[in-house]
């Protein structure tokens, strides 16, 4: 595993769905340029593909860690991805709102 990474720019693209189940989808396009692997985090996602300048591409993903194999790696990745909004604390989630009424 390389830890030669550089990341120039991420773009994020996420629509929520505020009915029901406070689930999203979402878009990132990571500018980067890494030596080998590029290792993301991406808690609780769903993904749904993945591509280095739209080509697909080999990934592994254990709920936590998305791996993107094939390095090295100069260009953008895109990662599609869904998931739910929560209440643990980890990637988006929903906290409480005790604001002061005035």
């Amino acid at each position: 595993m390389s830890f030669n990474v550089s990341i120039e720019l991420y773009v994020v693209d996420l629509r929520f769905r505020f009915g029901g189940d406070l689930s999203y989808e979402g878009v990132v396009d990571v500018h980067a340029n890494s030596a080998g692997d590029l290792v993301l985090n991406a808690v609780d996602f769903k993904v749904k593909n993945v591509e280095v300048d739209g080509r697909p591409v080999d990934y592994s993903y254990d709920g936590r860690v998305l791996r993107v194999r094939g390095g090295p790696i100069n260009g953008v990745v895109r990662v599609v991805f869904e998931g739910r909004v929560s209440d643990r604390l980890l990637g988006i989630y929903r906290a409480p709102y005790g604001g002061v009424a005035t």
